[in-house]
């Protein structure tokens, strides 16, 4: 099927009907379903054994007793010590950046749209952990704290082929995140043969930090995600004609004094120096809040009319284990996924709303990763309470 044959210009999404629900076999957690334009499939990447594998599958065929038919499957790393991923294609080719256990480190991945070609290339890490030569790469020691497996990578531009890797900032205690730093890398050269150059374009040698321009200082928590949007008139939250690009960041703010986060979203239009982000709305802070919920690793879905789908995991009245100040490990962090629909000025819309979101897995899911496959279908990758990785797929309703 075109990845992007059909367009919904007119048409308003209202609700989705379920496909199919089954595992990937062999995947233990981060499912990742990236739909790729070259191929016009769905590449799937996913954790095991803390090493990262890719695979394809056709999400209209049903899937067997034993889960979803994974054709292609590569293990892409023999690390032993991956933890955390994120998977974008871009320019043709399938881009996944990663944390090892330490959170001290950052490599990407560049493979073709066949993954018969892929290299495994350094970017970020801690010189004094690991004494390493650095070279072109970025020395994580001269920022403030950072963990690298609160990560994400997008592409960040549409005319040089440059993505944007971004790595949570924590304050001097390391619980609340202040920020991200953002390492802009040029991957024109792929498949590379070298570590990736570093766009000396932005900031100071291809890194700068982002913070909520409106507060002064960005208290996401847990796991941000990043679009790049091509046209911003078509998703501008002011409603605005004018051409151009637009980068969001969509991540979960502080807790309150409820011990409730809200969903945030942030945007700058300034590509080449996006110091500051600007705080567009807070998405859920209504009703969501009143029930003393955690949201964090939340992802969206954007359409052609300005709409978005949001999706994150809900772990309902964690006071036991939080305080509006500081964060401990939860016992667990399994939780329910959730999902809204926000309409083009981020109001919402339809069926689904903040006191009454979709609810795709009740109770015992982590980790989600939603993405689009053509006009019509909507794939959710996530893991369960018993170390299984699966793949959800539904139809959406446009009227």
């Amino acid at each position: 099927m075109p990845i992007r044959s059909e367009t919904e210009t007119t048409a308003t999404f209202r609700h989705l009907v379920p496909m199919f629900h089954a595992r990937v076999p062999g995947a233990s957690k981060w499912v990742f379903p990236a739909p790729d334009d070259v191929s016009g499939s769905v590449a799937v990447s996913w954790e095991s054994g803390q090493d990262l594998y890719i695979g394809r599958v056709d999400p209209e065929a049903p899937p067997t007793s034993t889960g979803w038919a994974v054709t292609s499957s590569t293990q892409l790393t023999g690390l032993g010590n991956v933890s955390d991923h994120f998977h974008v294609v871009a320019f043709g080719y399938h881009i996944i950046v990663f944390s090892t256990g330490d959170a001290n480190r950052v490599r990407m991945i560049v493979a073709d749209s066949s993954f018969s070609y892929s290299t495994e290339s350094e970017i970020a890490l801690s010189q004094s952990a690991y004494g390493s030569s650095m070279g072109n790469l970025v020395d994580l020691d001269d920022y403030a704290k950072t963990k690298t497996n609160d990560l994400y990578v997008v592409q960040a531009s549409t005319t040089s082929n440059l993505v944007a890797i971004g790595i949570g900032l924590y304050d001097s205690s390391g619980l609340l995140q202040v920020g991200h730093l953002i390492i802009m890398v040029n991957i024109s050269s792929a498949p590379l043969t070298t570590d990736p150059a570093l766009d000396t374009s932005f900031g100071s040698g291809g890194v700068a930090e982002f913070r909520d321009s409106s507060t002064g200082t960005l208290t996401f928590q847990y796991m941000a995600t990043a679009n790049y949007l091509a046209q911003a008139a078509a998703y501008s939250s002011s409603g605005g004609t004018g051409s151009g690009y637009e980068w969001q960041v969509l991540a979960p703010s502080r807790m309150d004094s409820n011990y409730a986060t809200t969903i945030e979203l942030l945007s700058t239009s300034d590509l080449e120096t996006p110091s500051e982000m600007t705080s567009i709305e807070r998405i859920t802070n209504d009703g969501v809040d009143d029930h003393y919920h955690f949201l964090s690793m939340p992802m969206q879905v954007l359409f052609n009319n300005g709409m978005r789908f949001i999706v994150c995991r809900d772990i309902p009245d964690p006071s036991t284990v939080f305080s509006s100040t500081s964060s401990s490990s939860l016992p667990s962090d399994y939780g329910s996924l959730v999902g809204w629909l926000l309409d083009e000025n981020l109001d919402f819309a339809g069926w689904y709303t903040s006191s009454n979101p979709k609810t795709f897995v009740a109770g015992r899911g982590n980790r989600p990763h939603v993405a689009r496959y053509g006009r019509h279908i909507l794939l959710l990758g996530y893991d369960d309470t018993n170390g299984e990785g699966w793949m959800m797929a539904y139809w959406m309703v446009f009227v």
